[in-house]
């Protein structure tokens, strides 16, 4: 069973991450990719970098509905954005 909480309060700072290991597979990632699983505090904004594939920055596109800051990392990553 998942620690119970009685206040809002508790719960500031400690938002659970979740890994997505079926996007690390179809990838095939030596990183691991987590998500921030904010339930109470929606995302103003989702950032992301040129690290990830052009299909994942689509499914990102298509499906989220905060703004998407985009971080290149380099020029050369810069075609997937």
């Amino acid at each position: 069973m998942s620690k119970l909480y009685t206040s809002v309060e508790q719960l500031i700072g400690h938002t659970p991450l979740l890994e997505l290991t079926h996007i690390e597979a179809a990838q095939q990632l030596q990183a691991k990719v987590l998500a921030k699983l904010e339930f109470l505090n929606r995302a103003a904004l989702v950032v992301v970098d040129g690290n990830l594939s052009s299909e994942t920055l689509g499914y990102l596109g298509r499906n989220v509905t905060a703004p998407i800051f985009a971080d290149p990392v380099s020029v050369k990553k810069a075609h997937h954005l």
